[in-house]
């Protein structure tokens, strides 16, 4: 009887070598969106607005708030301030934003709705006013061409404030691309 058993054992064993397990399935994360920040010093800034804005974002779309993944979180705003993950590109002025937890589709639709909504309040915000501020400057230039006595100097600092607008405005954050779902 004990030889059997010894038997039988050597043969579990020896079959145990030969079982593989299965394969663990690699997590699949979404596409990081990628907002160009226009210039350094915009960086800190889209950081700080993305993650401290992120709870509106996700409160005012309502796929995006009905979703199972943020119903399920007692405490949704913590998970999410925890979980969005903004971070540079070194060496450029590219940001990628990531979300670490959920799906690939959660996660970019997660990411979206709140680059989305920063591109659309913020940077949006941003471009209307330095839009505004262009346009008028822009007139008091016609307004002092259409006078007769315009010194070349008033010209000249007329042209390079909208010079300085146009600047200010082609340096604003701009979405570069959304996130995506592999």
């Amino acid at each position: 009887m004990r030889r059997f058993s010894f038997f039988c054992l050597l043969a579990i064993i020896s079959l145990l070598s030969h079982i593989q397990a299965a394969p663990v399935p690699k997590p699949t994360n979404a596409k990081p969106a990628i907002i160009n920040a226009g210039i350094d010093k915009n960086i800190e800034g889209i950081r700080e607005y993305l993650v401290n804005w992120a709870r509106v974002a996700v409160r005012e779309n309502e796929k995006v708030a009905n979703m199972d993944i943020v119903r399920r979180k007692n405490d949704w705003e913590s998970w999410l301030k925890k979980n969005m993950r903004v971070e540079r590109v070194k060496g450029t002025n590219i940001v990628h934003v990531s979300f670490a937890d959920g799906n690939a589709k959660e996660q970019a639709a997660i990411i979206n709705v709140v680059v989305d909504y920063y591109v659309k309040n913020e940077v949006g915000s941003w471009r209307d006013t330095l839009t505004k501020s262009l346009q008028r400057a822009r007139g008091r230039l016609e307004a002092l061409r259409s006078r007769k006595r315009v010194t070349p100097e008033q010209i000249s600092r007329a042209e390079e404030e909208i010079k300085q607008r146009e600047e200010q405005i082609q340096m604003l954050p701009a979405l570069v691309e959304h996130a995506k779902a592999p």
